[in-house]
């Protein structure tokens, strides 16, 4: 506006396209005019112009026609389409064989990018929501378990603008009984000294697990992907089948007698992903060059450092895992 041209976003299916507004009194070529015009733009598609019945056409298979869309792109809807965007991206690379193709931008490590994209979306969806409906409810708790397990150091922000919303705008029903519940999961996450520290519980061994450890690199022997383990998980015989399903395989390295077995917690080398796998489905390696600085975005969370004359992790959580780091 500040130079004299009226543009403004158009929120047309597929695209997002531009349009601009001759001035009042006016057609697109200065000529005095008393009628409305406008030239419609697709940026990402063609530097020229794009003719009304193509994007007529567009529009239409969206049922939907061009001039009910000239004041479609205020802020709220724009905001709001991107969310949405980057939360559909997020999902359909995490189907792909790189899930990291899609968030490879000028500068940061992809999977990072990637996760803030995501996390960045869940507060945008969250705050542009309609307050205390069902949907509204859902987001804040998506939110919150993000959260708590990717970033506490913001629950502060959650505690001061959403779950004090909470508290003074949800009614009786669900909707306290959510808020009070979220509530109680935020102050215990903030307030760890307040509580007594629970012992990890199992009865995994060195030896028990051997030759797997606490910051080893390993190759998935199905896949091929690089990755570190970060913990483990003892597992009664109930649990085989669901632990079996969600690991790729079965435990087969381990002996049908015993009565718990153990699966493995791990980080990949290039993305942010968690998994829990089998211990048959890893391959422990020595070759330090393959590890290189770029990899492993969530190494920090789990290790103090990379000693590559080892070729291990140095872990930072003894004391969940006593006894379990690797050791030469």
């Amino acid at each position: 506006m500040r130079i004299g041209l009226d543009a403004q976003c158009l929120l047309a299916p597929i695209c997002v396209h531009v349009v601009v507004t001759a001035p009042p009194g006016y057609d697109l070529d200065m000529n005095p005019s008393q009628d409305k015009h406008h030239m419609y733009l697709d940026p990402f598609a063609t530097n020229g112009e794009v003719p009304i019945d193509k994007l007529e056409h567009l529009v239409s298979q969206a049922d939907m026609n061009v001039a009910s869309l000239r004041n479609s792109g205020t802020v709220f809807a724009i905001a709001t389409r991107t969310a949405y965007n980057i939360e559909a991206s997020h999902a359909a690379g995490s189907r792909r064989a790189d899930p990291l193709s899609i968030s490879k931008l000028l500068h940061g490590h992809a999977a990072t990018n990637r996760q803030l994209a995501l996390y960045a979306t869940r507060w945008a969806l969250l705050i542009l929501q309609s307050p205390f409906t069902q949907r509204w409810l859902e987001r804040r708790t998506q939110l919150l378990r993000h959260i708590l397990r990717d970033w506490p150091e913001d629950e502060w922000i959650m505690s001061r603008y959403v779950l004090a919303q909470s508290r003074r705008g949800a009614g009786a029903g669900a909707g306290q009984a959510a808020a009070r519940i979220d509530t109680t999961a935020m102050h215990r996450a903030w307030r760890p000294d307040r509580l007594q520290a629970e012992a990890f519980q199992n009865e995994l061994t060195a030896e028990r697990v051997a030759p797997f450890g606490i910051g080893q690199v390993f190759v998935h022997r199905r896949y091929q992907w690089l990755g570190a383990i970060v913990g483990f998980y003892e597992v009664p015989p109930a649990s085989w089948g669901i632990f079996d399903a969600a690991s790729e395989g079965d435990s087969a390295a381990q002996s049908g007698d015993d009565r718990r077995r153990f699966y493995i917690k791990t980080i990949a080398a290039s993305s942010t992903d968690e998994q829990v796998i089998a211990p048959g489905n890893l391959e422990v390696i020595q070759d330090e060059s393959k590890v290189t600085d770029s990899m492993f975005p969530l190494a920090g969370k789990y290790f103090k450092r990379f000693d590559r004359d080892q070729c291990r992790f140095i872990s930072n959580v003894d004391e969940e895992y006593p006894r379990l780091a690797a050791r030469n």
